[in-house]
């Protein structure tokens, strides 16, 4: 897998849902649209080469952050719910696996984790999510 490629794809995957802008790599500041998420899609945890014989399979453990601004309203609650539905056009979950990758095999969201945070100096309400990719160790 092309690691570069893999995380633009992923951004290019989750900027077509509605009311989001991704970042791909470290940004120094975001801007999220209004009543919805700047999603940052930074360097993995994680690589592990060589999970089948012959450089057959790579994995990566990749975080996906959704910042949406306006913390303490209700509806950004509603909206980062959405978010982490299990299903659903708003469901992260559903859109990375529903999607077609051409830069790896396959991916699988297994977990979100809902925070605070502050991020160039502005708070939002974020939810991390970590997603495992898998594709051939061949480029």
């Amino acid at each position: 897998m092309n690691l570069l490629g893999v995380m633009v794809e992923i951004g290019q995957v989750l900027g077509g849902m509605d009311s989001v802008t991704p970042y791909v790599g470290a940004p120094a500041r975001v801007d999220p649209p209004d009543l919805g998420a700047a999603v940052i899609v930074p360097l993995p945890e994680e690589i592990v080469y060589d999970g089948t014989y012959g450089r057959g399979m790579d994995t990566i453990t990749q975080p996906i952050l959704f910042l949406l601004p306006r913390p303490t309203e209700l509806a950004t609650h509603q909206r980062i719910a959405k978010y982490a539905d299990g299903a659903g056009a708003d469901s992260v979950k559903a859109v990375l696996e529903g999607a077609s990758w051409t830069t790896c095999d396959g991916v699988r969201v297994g977990r979100g984790v809902f925070d605070a945070v502050s991020y160039a100096g502005v708070k939002y309400l974020a939810v991390e999510f970590d997603v495992e990719i898998w594709g051939s160790g061949k480029v």
